[in-house]
This record gives C-alpha cells, structure tokens and sequence, in this order.
C-alpha cells in the first residue's frame, strides 16, 4: 500500500501525464479527423486590375454563365498570386482607357474625364409605366436579347459610344423589372440608364460618352458544389450612393464542373468619381435558395 505521502506525488505525475496526452490528441485532431472541406464556396480576394472605359471591358459576358477551371489548372491563371497579394492595399493611378470596340478615329484631341452631373429631376421617360424600378426584386439573370436590344436603341441613349451600348441594358438588371418582377417599358428602362449613368465619371469623345469604372478581379474557390449553380453579384455602398448602385447587380452565373474549381472573374465597377470612401461588396449565393455563401468587400480608389 502506497504511503500518504507518496500519493500526492503520485497523483501529481497522473495529471500530467493525462495533460500530455491530451495535448497530442489536440495538436493531432486535424488527421485525426480532418475537417469538412467540401461543398465551400469562398471568394479569395478582390482585386482591383486598372481603371477601364465600359466600351473596353468584355462586355458581352455579363450575365451570362461563367465556367470555372478545375483547382489545378486555375493555379496557373493570371491574377492567382502576385496580383491577389495586393487585394485591398494598392490602388492604381487612375489612366484613361480608350474604347477599344469602336472604329479608328483620325482625332487628335485630348480626351479628358468628365465630372459626373447632379441628377435631374424631371421625367424623359416615354411609353406607359406598368410600375417603378425594385431594388428588392431578387435578379437571376439578366434581360433578353431582344428586350436589351430595344432598350440600347432608345433616342435617351444615343450619346454613349456603341461599345457601351452593348452593356448597358444588362448593367443595372434592378432598374429593368417593376415590384412585380415585370419587364419595364424599354423607354423607362433607359432613362433610369441615363439617370444612374450621371453620377459616373465619362470619356467625353468625339463618338460620345464612354463611362469609366474599375476592372475587379474576383478569385473564386468552388469545392463540392458540382453542377451547382451560384449567383456573382455585386453592390455599392457610402455617402450618397443611389439607390441604382447600392443594389445587387449580377455580374455572373457560375457553375462548377468538378468537385473543385477555381478561377477569376472580372467584374466592371462604376467609378462614381466622388471625395470620400465607397466600397464594392461581392457576394456569392446559391441560385436556387438564395442563402449567402460569401462576401468580400473592397474600398474603390476616390
């Protein structure tokens, strides 16, 4: 039989050694059990790329589907490391950029950004209202073809240069629908067009006004979520932000076509053209439900 006063140091060496192990079981609990890394939907980072006329962006992908690559190929695409490095931290000089959809033009004159104007108040708007703009209407695609089409063609429009025509009726999908989730008339679509369009910085040319924005990179990390569709979408928010931009914007579909994918998307964002902080908030939902899977937001340059 132990004596009394050995049991207390027996007692002692007991407790540690349970402490010890117990300490290994933590460290190890990773292999152990591994944690869950399926069906994730993460966006890496925000990266802003350069300033960009809406003429010069790829204007034709905008809502429409994007495919990302598998994990190992996406790897190797640009933005993956050196410029995601910088997310948030380095904003680029601002430099005009020419549209590059249009005709060659023999003008030499100086191009310079044009403020953007106080909105106006009176209506342009033709044709009969079935209601006004929604920014709580929940937009999973963009417009038809032949509806954007009738709405780029309206005389309201007619001093944007042709590049930026083709996007703009996708550009703003919230301005297009009534509270009932019902197509406005495309007379009514494109004044609002033009009243969100004042408050952004323009290439005023010689074949019209070409807005400017921002190149936004978006790397994306899909895994487990195959053939699962998801939602990019994209808002404004800070002092004075009209309705028009602080609402979600869909930029793309994604769906992955592996157990993991990954890649970037780019993403055109208005520059307002304002003293003071406003930030760009992405966000990645799921399609068929609507829940938030992530959300990054990225402080534009003022």
């Amino acid at each position: 039989m132990t004596p009394w006063h050995r049991r207390g140091k027996t007692w002692i060496i007991t407790a540690g050694a349970i402490a010890a192990a117990l300490i290994s079981i933590i460290a190890l609990w990773d292999r152990i059990i591994p944690p869950n890394t399926e069906d994730v939907a993460d966006i890496e980072s925000l990266t802003i790329i350069k300033q960009t006329s809406l003429a010069a962006f790829a204007p034709a992908d905008l809502g429409k589907d994007l495919t990302l690559n598998p994990a190992a190929a996406a790897a190797l695409e640009p933005y993956s490391v050196d410029r995601a490095a910088s997310t948030g931290t380095t904003k680029p000089t601002p430099t005009t950029v020419p549209p590059t959809t249009a005709p060659p033009t023999t003008s030499t004159a100086t191009i310079t950004p044009t403020l953007p104007t106080t909105p106006v108040t009176t209506s342009t708007t033709q044709g009969t209202s079935t209601g006004s703009p929604t920014m709580a209407t929940k937009i999973t695609s963009r417009p038809p073809e032949e509806y954007r089409s009738a709405v780029k063609e309206q005389k309201v429009l007619e001093g944007y240069v042709p590049g930026a025509l083709i996007v703009l009726p996708a550009l703003l999908p919230p301005v297009t629908v009534n509270d009932a989730g019902e197509l406005l008339p495309p007379a009514q679509v494109a004044a609002e067009l033009v009243k969100a369009l004042e408050e952004v910085l323009v290439i005023d040319g010689t074949q019209g006004k070409d807005p400017l924005g921002w190149t936004v990179a978006v790397r994306l990390d899909l895994a487990g979520l195959a053939h699962v569709p998801m939602l990019l979408t994209w808002s404004l928010d800070g002092v004075d932000i009209s309705e028009s931009w602080k609402a979600e914007n869909l930029a793309y579909r994604i769906v992955a076509t592996t157990n993991h994918d990954a890649g970037v998307a780019e993403v055109w964002i208005p520059d307002l053209g304002r003293p003071g902080a406003y930030n760009v908030n992405v966000r990645l939902t799921f399609e068929s439900t609507g829940t938030l899977a992530d959300l990054e937001q990225l402080q534009l340059p003022s």
